[in-house]
This record gives structure tokens, C-alpha cells and sequence, in this order.
């Protein structure tokens, strides 16, 4: 019984300690850090998000900077926006983007966070 309780509690350890080393940094799939950014060639928000997760550009995006609409159905905002500017981009799926932005956002989002340097 004590052996099966040494068990499980490692277990439960090893569990905790993957899920949180693959919820930040470079593993993250649902976010790309300036560390990420930094670590490629890109020269636009668009060459690091095909470098780096390319599923993302699989399908219709709507594209929020700072908060704020820029974009739906197209990835032009981010060829023109500088890699410079870039501090993180995040993917948010449709269901819950629906959820965070209304009911008129049919399509994956991506939050861009920039800053003017």
C-alpha cells in the first residue's frame, strides 16, 4: 500500500512538472514569445508565424493588435508590421475567440502585441 502511494505521488509530480515546462516558452503552441521571435530570420509578424506555427495560416484569421480589430480574413496587417515591434503573438481558437470578442468573429484570432521602440 505505501509503495503504491510512493507510486502515484511521483507520478502525480512527473505530470505537474510536464504540463507546466510545456505551457510557456518555446513549446507553447498556442503563443509566440519575443524569446521565439528573436531565435528566427523573420523581418514581419507574418515570417514568424510561418517559420515558427505555420498551422496557424492554415485557415481564415481575424487579427487584433493591442486589442484592437485590425484585420479579418487576411494575413496582410502582419507582412507589414515589423518584426521589431513584436513582443508576442497568441493563437486563439474560434470557439473560444467567439466567446472573448462576440459572435461576429467566425475565425481563429491572433493577438499581436506590439510596442513602438
Amino acid at each position: 500500500m505505501r509503495n503504491a502511494a510512493l507510486v502515484l505521488t511521483t507520478a502525480l509530480c512527473l505530470g505537474a512538472c510536464a504540463t507546466s515546462e510545456a505551457s510557456f516558452g518555446s513549446y507553447a503552441r498556442d503563443r509566440i514569445t519575443r524569446e521565439d521571435i528573436e531565435a528566427t530570420l523573420a523581418l514581419n509578424a507574418y515570417d514568424a508565424v510561418r517559420l515558427l506555427r505555420q498551422r496557424w495560416l492554415s485557415g481564415q484569421v481575424t487579427i487584433y493588435e493591442n486589442g484592437t480589430l485590425v484585420n479579418q480574413g487576411s494575413t496582410s496587417f502582419l507582412r507589414m508590421l515589423r518584426i521589431e515591434n513584436v513582443v508576442e503573438i497568441r493563437y486563439v481558437d474560434s470557439v473560444v475567440a467567439r466567446t472573448i470578442y462576440g459572435y461576429n468573429v467566425r475565425s481563429a484570432v491572433l493577438e499581436v502585441d506590439t510596442a513602438v521602440r
